[in-house]
């Protein structure tokens, strides 16, 4: 996950692809998905 101008912390996912984040979201953060295929990065969001 991106925190920021900064990369953030890397999640694993499960068999289907899901995946959980322990600590409180804050300001806004985007997520990079990489797959074999290449990378993916979603919008900025908010918490």
């Amino acid at each position: 996950m991106l925190s920021g101008p900064v990369s953030g912390s890397p999640l694993e996912t499960d068999a289907l692809g899901r995946f959980t984040y322990d600590r409180p979201l804050a300001g806004p953060f985007a997520l990079r998905l990489r797959t074999g295929e290449g990378v993916l990065v979603t919008d900025w969001l908010t918490a």
